[in-house]
């Protein structure tokens, strides 16, 4: 009686430890491929990519756990049956069911894991990744001036120097990215330093903005900001009037350095389940102004007789678009948390289909399995759930069609599974 306690323990300990060591595998992966793609993570000092490494695990866990366990449990089972062993399990009066249900349990596990991990990265990986990037952001201004001797802020504006002298910036120069690009100030020379404000500006200190204008401070201020102390600076002010003082101090704010880590205009699919919620009530209280002021924009249209502007097409710009736009922005933030659901889902129901196939083509190996059987089963799984969402987004259909795609999965697995036992 003791084997049928320690068999599936067994296996159910392997799968767990195979899956840990490829997951931290996958999550070190994410981070070098981010180093490579974003400029920004190239430039940051190597002593702080270790402390990305807990933010990028829960995005690392919700977007890939689900290959990390599918490739975890056909590994495992193919080991298992080309060693022999689930024939000497089966002599032995254990069945194939007894062998699979440590995966299958595995799997559910994670399933709810990867849906908790997929909100946890939406609140607290991508604030702590964002953190972090500001923590560095210094340095990595720095080093880009030093190589390339320009730095883009945003879409909107940009700095560029003539040298950079340790922490010293000659011949600054801040332009706007427009048309004309026109020129917002420059400076003889500039020191920059990023934190949280009340540790960056003291108290009886003046600070500007980088139009000239004076930028409102408290003690109590914490917020990260950019501060260029800089010698003798030239402002442009409205095309015309130009200043210029011996030293001043310019501010750049959180909102703008948000810019830089792309971070500043947060997606739905991006959103905490916390964030959904906000973000659908005040959808609702946008919807209700605009219909305020639509119904006063009809009354005194119908008192002052302008009745032609009901039929021109800033009327419907202005109004039934605007109104549509946030009525399709509420449906797609009441899809989230069912697409998410779904997507975690999959973690078990792919597990319950490459089980029973691992057990029953295990003997040409794991490599082969997962080329010839996996890959595809996958290359057709995502595209038929990215397709199926399309569908519920642009129509009226109910958010459950997202799990079709998983149900055809758990039809495909019951029937490899009673082949199986």
């Amino acid at each position: 009686m003791k084997i049928f306690k320690i068999i599936p323990t067994s296996i159910l300990l392997e799968l767990l430890v195979t899956f840990l060591i490829m997951q931290v595998g996958f999550t070190l992966i994410f981070v070098v491929i981010g180093i490579f793609l974003q400029d920004v993570l190239s430039k940051m000092p190597i002593t702080q990519i270790p402390y990305l490494i807990p933010y990028v695990f829960p995005f690392a866990q919700s977007f890939c756990g689900q290959l990390v366990m599918v490739f975890t449990c056909v590994m495992i089972y193919s080991r298992i049956t080309q060693s022999h062993e689930i024939l000497a399990l089966q002599s032995s009066g254990i069945s194939a069911w007894r062998v699979m249900a440590p995966s299958f349990f595995l799997a559910f596990l994670m399933s709810i894991l990867s849906f908790w991990m997929a909100d946890l990265n939406c609140s607290w990986g991508r604030q702590g990744i964002q953190s972090t990037l500001l923590s560095s952001m210094e340095t990595i201004i720095y080093k880009t001036l030093e190589t390339e001797k320009c730095f883009q802020f945003s879409d909107d504006y940009f700095l560029s120097v003539s040298d950079v002298e340790g922490k010293t910036l000659k011949g600054l120069f801040v332009t706007s990215k427009d048309s004309q690009e026109t020129r917002l100030f420059s400076a003889e020379s500039a020191q920059l330093t990023i934190g949280p404000a009340n540790q960056v500006i003291s108290p009886e200190e003046v600070c500007y903005t980088k139009n000239g204008e004076i930028y409102s401070f408290n003690s109590d201020d914490t917020t990260s900001i950019a501060k260029l102390f800089v010698y003798k600076p030239d402002f442009q002010v409205n095309q015309s009037q130009m200043t210029s003082t011996l030293e001043r101090t310019i501010v750049i704010t959180l909102d703008e350095l948000n810019k830089i880590t792309n971070s500043s205009k947060q997606r739905i699919s991006m959103m905490s389940l916390t964030q959904l919620n906000d973000f659908i009530e005040s959808c609702l209280q946008d919807i209700q102004l605009v219909r305020q002021e639509m119904s006063q924009k009809c009354a005194d249209n119908i008192f002052e007789g302008k009745f032609v502007d009901f039929t021109t097409e800033n009327w419907k710009i202005a109004y039934y678009d605007k109104i549509k736009y946030l009525e399709s922005q509420i449906r797609r933030a009441k899809i989230e948390p069912t697409r998410r659901l779904a997507f975690a889902f999959n973690c078990f129901c792919l597990t319950w289909v490459c089980a029973p196939l691992s057990l029953k083509r295990g003997n040409a190996g794991a490599l082969v399995l997962i080329c010839v059987s996996i890959v595809p089963l996958l290359f057709m799984y995502y595209p038929l759930f990215m397709a199926t969402l399309e569908i519920v987004k642009d129509t009226s259909c109910s958010p459950l069609l997202l799990w079709l795609p998983n149900l055809g999965l758990l039809l495909l697995g019951t029937g490899l599974i009673r082949k199986a036992l």
